[in-house]
């Protein structure tokens, strides 16, 4: 999942982290964050964020080291399919189920995480 804050994306959805949940259930599975503003994630979805602890041994949380989202990198790939968010206010989204481009997309997502470093730890230790 590719986006600068989430704003809008339906993640505290019961549905959503149903289905999230069942996901990550078989072995070997990885859900991939990649954002900016992780304070701002959590603000607006507590019950995702409730819900990434439990999950924190699957889940990679990463911030652009330089701070910048690549522009068209707004999406969410499941496995062969793409979904491409071309705007935020109105959600429209292209779905992309040519392996060809697919895989483009997946190496371009590959070098961006190259250039990212690890975030939103799911604990905060302190003294």
């Amino acid at each position: 999942m590719f986006d600068d804050r989430f704003a809008g994306w339906p993640l505290d959805e019961p549905a959503v982290l149903q289905s999230l949940d069942g996901w990550l259930r078989p072995a070997g599975r990885c859900l991939r964050i990649v954002g900016l503003d992780f304070e701002a994630i959590a603000g607006s979805h507590p019950k995702f964020a409730r819900w990434r602890r439990d999950w924190t041994h699957r889940i990679e949380v990463w911030r652009p080291a330089d701070g910048l989202l690549a522009p068209g990198l707004r999406l969410l790939r499941v496995g062969t399919v793409l979904a491409l968010r071309l705007d935020a206010p109105d959600w429209r989204l292209q779905l992309i189920t040519d392996s060809v481009r697919v895989a483009a997309m997946h190496e371009e997502c590959a070098d961006f995480l190259q250039r990212c470093e690890s975030a939103w730890p799911a604990t905060t230790l302190g003294l």
